[in-house]
């Protein structure tokens, strides 16, 4: 894929998208930061992407979520050539999440004091 080059502000921005191993895309952005001797500093970094089939999200969602809109950035329904797919879901299909408290009663040798604090080691303070 060729390089995007970008002029901005007296920097230059050049990004290309390597698709030599799909389905990752690697996006190689560098920024040549214009200094103020007329020298360019170089910023480069490196993006991952994992591009999949909108069928494999859905599969891989389907068990866990209730599909409430699939639609590209238009509002079209998305599908493998949009730009961005973007997917709202509810999980409906999750069991209620279970909330466990416990109490822990202090020991028997506090008596009739009443701690303030129960230390991990069974010990009481004031």
């Amino acid at each position: 894929m060729a390089a995007w080059v970008f002029d901005f502000d007296g920097h230059t921005l050049i990004m290309d998208v390597d698709l030599d191993s799909e389905p990752i895309a690697t996006w190689n952005i560098r920024i040549f930061e214009r200094q103020h001797d007329d020298s360019f500093e170089l910023h480069h970094e490196s993006i991952l992407e994992l591009g999949v089939s909108l069928d494999k999200v859905r599969d891989a969602l389907v068990p866990y979520f209730n599909i409430v809109v699939e639609s590209d950035t238009r509002g079209s329904l998305a599908n493998d050539e949009s730009a961005r797919a973007l997917n709202s879901r509810s999980p409906d299909r999750l069991p209620p999440p279970t909330l466990k408290i416990t109490t822990r009663e202090p020991p028997a040798r506090c008596g009739a004091v009443t701690p303030s604090r129960v230390e991990e080691n069974d010990t009481c303070t004031r």
